[in-house]
């Protein structure tokens, strides 16, 4: 029976580090099911999900994927292989689509502008965190001292959009400085796509 893993990889950012990955795991057998990666200030971080035979222990995973970086010269590498959450994965209800749409659906794009970041940040994570509002992912950037940070959030949890919002302007409120915007990604993504009608 096929377990899948979770294989999380970060190194100094040089060309073929995907390339020795992926052919890791196919060598041991592995299926490649989805990956992720990025690359911060000359960081790379990459995340893949993987199922392999049960022949495969965690620690053979990890060892021979560090020892082909390692190879490679990618020698400040570092690899961590942890067992999949299979509940994270499917969905409870029977039809296979009603999870991807609910959560299209409750998905939310928040970004913040500042002179200032670091209360500002924890704050906005606090806010989240107290609301049971998921991350999905983020992106920041620092530029002529004003700082924008982008969260994508997931709000199937959250019990009350109203109270939430209400929450993000009292940051606003206190700092001056701060612009806060909360936009349903369908809306983030109709008001930022550029659209050529040829």
């Amino acid at each position: 029976m096929a377990k899948k893993v979770v294989i999380s990889i970060t190194s100094k950012d040089k060309p073929g580090i995907i390339y020795t990955a992926v052919n890791t795991i196919k060598d041991l057998g592995g299926n490649l099911l989805s990956m992720n990666q990025t690359v911060l200030d000359n960081y790379f971080s990459m995340i893949i999900i993987a199922s392999f035979s049960d022949i495969y222990k965690i620690n053979s995973i990890k060892d021979t994927v560090s020892t082909r970086l390692k190879k490679h010269t990618y020698n400040n590498s570092e690899v961590v292989v942890l067992n999949c959450d299979e509940s994270t994965l499917t969905s409870n209800n029977n039809d296979p689509y009603s999870s991807f749409e609910k959560s299209i659906n409750d998905q939310y794009v928040l970004s913040l502008c500042s002179k200032t970041k670091n209360d500002n940040v924890l704050n906005i994570l606090k806010i989240c965190t107290e609301y049971d509002i998921n991350i999905l992912n983020l992106f920041s950037k620092t530029k002529n001292s004003l700082y924008t940070m982008i969260f994508f959030i997931d709000t199937t949890e959250l019990k009350s959009m109203i109270k939430f919002r209400g929450e993000l302007h009292k940051l606003e409120q206190i700092d001056p400085n701060l612009r806060i915007m909360l936009q349903h990604h369908e809306i983030f993504k109709a008001t930022n796509e550029i659209n050529i009608n040829i």
